[in-house]
């Protein structure tokens, strides 16, 4: 999808914890997803992780991932992973998990 979005299993206290779109959860993965009953549609689905933290920095809509918050530029003005963090590559590969 290319966008962050609130993990399903946070949204749906883990009875939906897979994203198929951008509202959509599924039980399951896979084409199982394509059997209406195993998914969720809500607007309520479709926002950011910062959603009611009540922290500024953090996005509460749904939003392309921010370089602020999953990379850094080196002192030659390259793009690098924060030691503290993990890569933006390694992020989206949680978010595609846990979607």
């Amino acid at each position: 999808m290319g966008m962050c979005y609130k993990k399903c299993g946070l949204l749906t206290d883990g009875a939906f914890p897979h994203r198929v779109a951008a509202a959509t959860c599924c039980k399951t993965v896979g084409l199982g997803c394509l059997n209406s009953g195993n998914d969720a549609t809500s607007q309520r689905f479709n926002v950011g992780g910062g959603a009611g933290d009540h922290d500024p920095s953090t996005p509460a809509e749904a939003h392309f991932p921010l370089q602020s918050l999953t990379e850094d530029l080196d002192s030659a003005g390259e793009t690098k992973a924060l030691a503290s963090e993990p890569s933006s590559a390694t992020l989206h590969a949680r978010n595609l998990r846990a979607a």
